[in-house]
């Protein structure tokens, strides 16, 4: 097959076409070109020092590289060889034939990087259900706690503490329900059970209902929530995931916004998108801050202006919600003057 460091070829057959895409007249005694020249330049000098140690009576040489066709692409091929020797111990020439692996190559490091995934996915998902169990188990103990002062106190018949302890029990409820809702939405996108179901719809509605559900987690910092969403926009989007959306940002600019604050929520039309924006004057993030948001893997949050506890898990829900209708969300922000939270929504069906 080949005697020089050229790969001088002396035959081959015509399924070398196929291979390389270069026909066995174009390579045979480097007519047009060299075997070496097709070897990819990351394998060439390997193959060669290879095949030297591998020239022994009775020995054969296999390996694995890739090489460049005759329309430029790169194929993983499998060759097997031998060195034919004469009477006198002296080699002659080299035999042995080259199969195209491409196909497996990519399946095995299809297969590879999916394992990796996998791996990395049960990692980040099992460091994510502890930090969820540990924040669901502060509520709820907050809830038997009360439940007993209450118990007692009712017991005792002293009920001058009454309304601050039931304050607090609806409090802790609100944030265990918050935090089940989001975590059972995102259970059911993950698993495929929960339908993506567009369709028209005003948006100003959608807005109208989060805000009052809202107001009285905002009544309680005396934060102002403002709609400026004009009757006229109309969106192609499902209503229980932009519902979900917007619950979740206002709720995180509340929960960021100090006591007095306002938090505005405003619309626009802008080619086949509409451009959603809940912005508040809160505490802000660093840039640091905002590459850490929406990641599964790094379940950024911290504690909010009166130390309100947070998974990040909204976050996350609204990204993936939002990108089920094939848009964006973002987020800017400046340390100590606000946030600005962005989302994209079709205007039209496709």
């Amino acid at each position: 097959c080949a005697l020089y460091r050229n790969w001088t070829m002396f035959y081959l057959s015509e399924k070398c076409i196929e291979v390389t895409g270069y026909s066995p007249q174009e390579l045979m005694m480097n007519n047009k070109l060299s075997y070496n020249d097709i070897i990819h330049p990351d394998f060439r000098e390997a193959i060669w020092n290879k095949w030297q140690r591998s020239l022994t009576p009775g020995t054969s040489f296999q390996e694995e590289y890739k090489i460049i066709t005759a329309d430029g692409k790169v194929k993983w091929v499998w060759e097997q060889g031998r060195g034919i020797f004469d009477k006198h111990g002296e080699l002659t020439h080299l035999e042995g034939f080259i199969t195209d692996i491409t196909s497996r190559k990519e399946a095995e490091d299809a297969l590879r990087e999916s394992e990796a995934r996998l791996a990395e996915l049960n990692a980040t998902k099992d460091k994510f259900f502890s930090i969820i169990a540990h924040d669901l188990k502060s509520p709820f103990n907050s809830i038997i706690g009360i439940g007993e002062l209450l118990s007692e106190q009712i017991r005792k018949q002293e009920y001058d503490t009454l309304e601050e302890y039931t304050s607090i029990m609806k409090d802790s409820s609100v944030k265990a329900m918050n935090l089940l809702t989001n975590l059972l939405e995102w259970s059911r996108s993950q698993t495929g059970r929960m339908e993506f179901n567009p369709e028209f719809m005003r948006l100003s509605q959608i807005v109208d209902e989060v805000v009052a559900l809202s107001r009285y987690n905002a009544s309680q910092k005396s934060i102002q929530i403002v709609s400026h969403v004009p009757k006229s926009i109309i969106c192609f989007a499902d209503k229980a995931m932009v519902s979900s959306v917007l619950r979740n940002l206002v709720s995180n600019a509340l929960k960021f916004t100090p006591r007095g604050g306002e938090v505005k929520i405003s619309a626009r039309n802008e080619g086949e998108h509409t451009h959603v924006t809940v912005s508040d004057n809160g505490t802000g993030m660093s840039q640091r801050e905002i590459d850490n948001l929406f990641r599964l893997d790094s379940f950024y949050t911290t504690r909010g202006t009166e130390n309100e506890a947070g998974t990040g898990l909204g976050l996350i829900l609204c990204k993936e919600f939002i990108s089920k209708h094939g848009c964006d969300i973002h987020a800017e922000s400046i340390k100590g003057k606000g946030s600005n939270f962005s989302f994209t929504l079709p205007r039209n069906s496709r």
